[in-house]
């Protein structure tokens, strides 16, 4: 029964016109055969006969055709009903769709594909060759070979997201693509190619990135001023304080008559009320933002060295682009200034070395700035990342920049960081991976 419901309308048409004629003849021969009384009657009968065949089998035609027809007429009612709300649906979607046939070669595509595509039919002859040639340069290699694995591998669905259109107008899109085969083999029939453009949602989600990273940075920035207000606080309140405090004691030893006995003990609270006074101004010292208003970048990164030059022996030598003053402003002459004080300490507690050389390049808007010494160096895979390093990190962060480590063992190391005077939006990449942080090997 099964069988007979997929038979095709004419078939039926040729089966009842055929089990009909059959019956008729076989029953109404024996009939006309015992009825006719004679040739005469006989030959008369076969006449009416004839002709009521051609009337019942007109009637019975007439009825099979027309409830066939009935039967196709709502096939192509409901056909066309599924065809109206396909296209609804696309219009709705703003997909563009191809049907690609690998037997005939042709693919017929909607009017959405053809507004992305610009095709010029409905009709094509040489889809796949046109639409792999809109591919954006870098990304068309890409393209072609995981589409062509992806035929070879007979998977379930193909997805892709890449930029396509014309030089100038690209658009972002995403493919996606389904290929029919036949039951049984691998060979494909049909292509199914779906295109949706996603070019303002990626802008809408660049826009949304960008804000949040301004408002990261800004939040950044801000915490930064709070420290350096904070600092500039207590380096005040060590100076106009502890320090005229330890000022007041040290006077007041030297006022003190001792006899013989406790002498050696005076001196040696003089010696260090003294040295707890010069500490505590070089640590006010330190900690105070400088002023960039009354001095030069160069004169405070000089000042900063000559400061620990007190502590430790070393050979300064600092080199800078002659417009760096002209182009930097406060906030980037912060953000070196705290770099190099940040290295130096790391230079003085823990290298030993002899040679400590600072080269700031500015070469708009990339600002270069190394900071290199000739110490005891270190294996960066065995060292954990110090205070320090986060602190040069998160300064990098607000101005996009990047930092690398090169050291070795016996073999110094270099502080290589770099940052932007302008910094772009991060790109989607940079987005995922977050802030580049590079422990190089020399």
């Amino acid at each position: 029964m099964a069988f007979l419901r997929r038979l095709p309308p004419y078939v039926w048409l040729a089966l009842i016109y055929l089990g009909f004629s059959t019956a008729w003849i076989l029953l109404t021969d024996r009939w006309v055969g015992r009825w006719a009384g004679g040739p005469a009657a006989y030959a008369t009968l076969q006449q009416l006969k004839g002709l009521l065949f051609v009337g019942c089998s007109t009637i019975l035609l007439f009825v099979t055709a027309r409830r066939l027809y009935r039967h196709l007429a709502d096939r192509n009612t409901e056909k066309r009903d599924l065809l109206r709300r396909y296209r609804a649906l696309h219009r709705a979607l703003r997909e563009g769709i191809a049907d690609h046939n690998f037997a005939t070669g042709q693919t017929v595509i909607n009017e959405e594909l053809q507004q992305f595509t610009g095709a010029p039919g409905l009709l094509l002859t040489d889809f796949p060759a046109f639409f792999f040639r809109r591919l954006h340069p870098d990304d068309r290699d890409r393209i072609e070979a995981q589409f062509n694995d992806y035929l070879e591998r007979a998977g379930a669905l193909w997805q892709a997201e890449f930029r396509y259109g014309t030089e100038g107008a690209w658009r972002d899109m995403i493919g996606r693509a389904c290929v029919l085969r036949e039951e049984g083999s691998t060979q494909p029939q049909h292509l199914v190619l779906a295109l949706q453009d996603v070019t303002e949602e990626r802008a809408m989600q660049a826009r949304y990135y960008q804000q949040q990273i301004a408002f990261r940075q800004e939040q950044g920035r801000t915490v930064v001023a709070a420290q350096e207000q904070e600092r500039e606080r207590w380096a005040q309140e060590l100076h106009d304080n502890v320090c005229q405090l330890l000022t007041v004691a040290r006077l007041s030893i030297d006022q003190l008559q001792p006899a013989p006995a406790d002498a050696p003990f005076v001196d040696k609270a003089k010696a260090m009320v003294t040295r707890s006074l010069n500490e505590i101004r070089q640590l006010s010292a330190t900690i105070k933002p400088p002023e960039f208003g009354a001095d030069t970048l160069r004169e405070a990164l000089e000042g900063l060295a000559a400061d620990v030059q007190r502590f430790r022996s070393f050979q300064f030598t600092l080199t800078m682009s002659a417009d760096a003053e002209a182009l930097l402003d406060a906030g980037h002459k912060l953000l070196v200034y705290r770099v190099v004080q940040e290295q130096l300490n790391n230079i003085v507690k823990y290298a030993g070395a002899r040679q400590v050389r600072v080269t700031l390049t500015v070469a708009e808007p990339q600002v270069q700035l190394e900071v290199a010494d000739d110490g005891q160096g270190f294996d960066p895979a065995h060292v954990r990342t110090g205070i320090g390093l986060r602190n040069i990190r998160s300064r990098l962060q607000l101005y996009a920049g990047t930092l690398v480590v090169d050291a070795a063992p016996g073999k110094g190391c270099v502080l290589r960081a770099q940052f932007q005077a302008h910094p772009p939006a991060p790109s989607q990449g940079e987005a995922e991976s977050g802030f580049p942080y590079i422990l190089g090997y020399s």
